[in-house]
């Protein structure tokens, strides 16, 4: 009976802390969004850019929006603050940002972390590659110079605070670097570009002024935004989503005593919950155990009705990626599952694993895939499972 109140009253103290840094965290300079005029905001550079005729257009809701647009615009990919993303990139969100950039379009990826787009692009990022500015007599940060000129360095060197750099790749061109430090390179990917920056700081409303970095953002997007194309700023993943929903509307309104006030009744509820207000039955004997058919059969409807094969389809492929990686202690990106899969679970298997792959790699990119298609990709998944990770080779008995 102790341990149960002692349970619950852990459950109730958690449950109200975390209403509590979800009610009361503060908006304002929390995001590198957009319109956030905070030291870690980006609303200077995009009032610049503004001034200039250049329209950011703020994306809240996802990159879903990227298979409407034009070749030759320009996606900026501010990092949100702190060492995990604000909101996680699926594997669907890459594969979108991946046709983006092949089909003309340009990615511009400023990041403090092993960043998901740049790991889908080949490049490894060096969380101290740098020692730390010094904060002395000096000016706090580091300055990145031009390795070679080019219409994207002729503002100066850059002004970059953070540690990070990216690995050396073939065929790069290296814009900035710290002695041999890559911390800006730009790469063409089908008929698009990749630009990759090591360091939000050169971005921000407080670092914008310092060195040519305002310089650099000019011409970087004046540079690859062509006729015809739009300027889109990722907001959601750079922290700025929160502008939207109830938390949003309840502080701003001034409701945080009530949202207080209802996180005290949920820990009253769930402390009574952990007392005992009756006898402990026996369990019954027997259950009317429903088959897992009828729960695929009734998700699947669910998905189907609401239209949602995509994300049905994301969520597939993040699962078998899992679990495969699991079963096989390997990385899926690495390129060794394949052989994995054809030394120890056999031809048959390998065959399998590559329609699956294949099936992937087709439907993923796709806004609206056709359902049959995703289910057949599904029949595929489960087949697999069934046959090849989740059967137990028999244990051998010495005699």
């Amino acid at each position: 009976m102790a341990d149960r109140r002692l349970l619950a009253l852990g459950l109730a103290g958690g449950v109200v802390v975390a209403l509590l840094v979800a009610v009361s965290a503060a908006s304002g300079g929390g995001s590198r969004a957009s319109d956030d005029r905070g030291p870690e905001g980006t609303a200077a550079i995009a009032g610049v850019l503004r001034r200039l005729g250049m329209e950011p257009q703020s994306l809240r809701l996802g990159l879903h929006p990227l298979v409407d647009k034009p070749a030759g615009s320009v996606l900026v990919m501010p990092a949100s603050p702190g060492l995990l993303p604000a909101a996680p990139l699926g594997d669907a969100e890459v594969a979108r940002v991946r046709t983006f950039v092949e089909a003309g379009s340009t990615v511009v990826v400023v990041t403090h972390y092993p960043d998901p787009i740049s790991d889908a692009f080949g490049y490894s990022y060096d969380w101290t590659a740098l020692d730390r500015p010094e904060r002395g007599d000096g000016p706090g940060w580091h300055r990145a110079l031009p390795v070679l000129p080019s219409s994207l360095t002729l503002g100066g060197p850059l002004a970059v605070e953070g540690r990070g750099g990216f690995g050396h790749r073939r065929g790069d061109e290296v814009l900035y670097a710290v002695g041999d430090v890559r911390v800006a390179v730009r790469r063409a990917e089908g008929d698009g570009w990749i630009v990759l920056v090591s360091d939000p700081a050169v971005l921000t409303n407080t670092g914008l002024a310092r060195e040519g970095n305002l310089a650099f953002w000019v011409a970087v997007v004046t540079e690859h935004l062509k006729p015809g194309g739009e300027l889109l700023w990722d907001d959601l993943h750079a922290g700025g989503g929160d502008q939207h929903g109830v938390v949003a509307y309840a502080r701003g309104a001034g409701l945080l005593p009530v949202l207080l006030l209802a996180a005290l009744l949920v820990a009253l509820m769930l402390w009574r919950a952990g007392v005992r207000v009756g006898a402990v039955l026996p369990p019954p004997t027997r259950r009317a155990r429903r088959a897992s058919s009828e729960l695929v059969t009734a998700v699947a409807g669910l998905y189907e009705r609401a239209r949602l094969h995509g994300h049905a389809l994301a969520v597939l492929s993040r699962r078998f990626r899992r679990n495969l990686e699991r079963r096989a202690g390997r990385k899926w990106d690495q390129g060794q599952l394949a052989t994995w899969v054809e030394t120890e679970l056999g031809p048959t298997a390998a065959r399998e694993f590559d329609e699956i792959r294949r099936a992937f790699a087709r439907l993923l990119p796709q806004s609206d895939p056709d359902p049959e298609a995703v289910l057949r990709a599904a029949r595929l998944v489960h087949r697999f499972e069934t046959d090849h990770l989740s059967k137990r080779r028999a244990i051998r008995r010495p005699r």
